[in-house]
This record gives structure tokens, sequence and C-alpha cells, in this order.
């Protein structure tokens, strides 16, 4: 077994650099090239809900302190309401582009913001005009929904769902994963032939091998 210390390997690695950046180039080209040709568009269209502790939370125009408090205490519960197989059903009844539930739910990302009354919903699919309808549904259900199963509180949709915008995919960054996975593959490639190579390459490679003098040489004849 072959004593390798790391500057051997700085060594090696400089020696076959030429392989290391065909690697880095090839896995690059064929990580975006795939990601362009083969990789469906995703579109996502997104609208923020604002959950309120009453139908009127406010005393002479102002939140107080203790409805708000309501609100954000409100809105997990909310959470798992929209999530809800019936919450989805009614929304693929009132949707105008056909979708199961399945497809509304795998879409469907709801969350809520820290410390507020605010629910984040977005939606991403294959189809811009599918991610809007599926948000647009979440939107008129949602306040039936929530006041008759929780018959408490309210929830007002914050503007208007926009149009969905392209997310996805990113061929620049997967053509840098590419690079990255090429260069990692040919470095190992290089190592292991390395490894496997038993031929004495220098002088000074033999003397650590044997530990023993050098008593000649013969010179080259180039």
């Amino acid at each position: 077994m072959q004593n390798i210390t790391l500057s051997d390997i700085a060594s090696l690695f400089i020696r076959q650099l030429k392989w290391l950046l065909i690697g880095l180039v090839v896995g690059a080209l064929l990580l975006s090239m795939y990601t362009v040709l083969l990789v469906d568009d995703r579109y996502t269209s997104s609208v923020s809900l604002y959950v309120k502790n009453t139908t009127e939370d406010t005393k002479d125009g102002v939140a107080t302190t203790n409805n708000l408090y309501a609100a954000r205490m409100l809105t997990n519960s909310y959470v798992l309401i929209l999530q809800d197989p019936e919450t989805l059903q009614k929304m693929a009844k009132r949707m105008t582009v056909s979708a199961s539930v399945l497809d509304i739910y795998n879409a469907l990302k709801i969350n809520t913001a820290e410390d507020t009354a605010i629910i984040n919903v977005s939606a991403t699919t294959n189809d811009a005009i599918l991610s809007q309808a599926i948000c647009q549904a979440l939107c008129d259900v949602a306040p039936e929904m929530l006041s008759s199963i929780v018959g408490a509180g309210a929830v007002r949709t914050l503007g208007t769902v926009p149009a969905a915008v392209k997310t996805g995919p990113n061929a620049l960054k997967n053509g840098l994963l590419g690079g990255v996975a090429g260069l990692l593959l040919a470095a190992a490639v290089v190592f292991v032939i390395h490894l496997c190579d038993t031929t004495v390459k220098s002088k000074e490679e033999l003397q650590r091998m044997t530990d023993l003098p050098i008593l000649g040489e013969i010179p080259s004849l180039k």
C-alpha cells in the first residue's frame, strides 16, 4: 500500500488538471441540458390571508392587543383546516381549471408568518393558470370553511391573487451543481487510477518505497 501524502495528492491533481477540467465542463453541460430539455417549468402563485379574531376586531378603528393575540392563536388551527380534504374538495369544485384533490394538495404550501396573524399561501405547478386558480379557489373557500368549522374569527385576503411567475427549474444553478459533481467524479477516477498504478515514476518514489540509497541512474536518451 502506497503512503500518499497531501502533497502527493495535490501534485497528482495538478498533473491531471486537464481531466479535472473536462469532468467539470462535461458535468455542467450534461445537467444543464437535462434541465432545459427534460425538466418541466414550474410556476408559483402566492397570496396572504389576514386572520381576525372576530368579524369586528377593532375598537375605535384600532385593533386591540387581545384580539390580535387571539387571532395569532387561531392561525395554526386555520392552516390545518385549509389543508383538510373537505376544504380541498370544495376548492376542486370551485375551480374553473380541472384539478384533482391530490393535485391541489401537492401544489399547495400553507404556513403562518411568525408572530403574526398572517397565513401565507402558495401553489406551484407546471401550469401558470392552474397555480393561480388554486390560490384563487382557496381564497374563495376559506372564509366559509373557517367560519362554519371554527365558529369564530374571520379571514380576509390581502390584495388579489397575482398571476403565477416562473420559479424553476434553474438551469444555471443545476449547471453549477453538475460541474461540481463532474469535477468530484473526475478527481475520484484520477485518484483510483493512481492507486492502481504500481509503476515507479521517479527515483525519489523508489527511495521512499525501499528506504535504500540510489547507487546509479540511467540518463534519459531524449
